[in-house]
């Protein structure tokens, strides 16, 4: 994990904020899709 995020401007609370956002939009698209 470290090599992959040394060489990285991304910080872990970076990399967790990116996730969030992800996970958020793809769970606005799945109730989109079941309405």
């Amino acid at each position: 994990m470290d090599e992959l995020t040394s060489g990285s401007e991304l910080t872990e609370s970076d990399v967790a904020d990116i996730a969030d956002k992800i996970n958020e939009s793809a769970r606005k698209r799945v109730e989109d899709e079941s309405e």
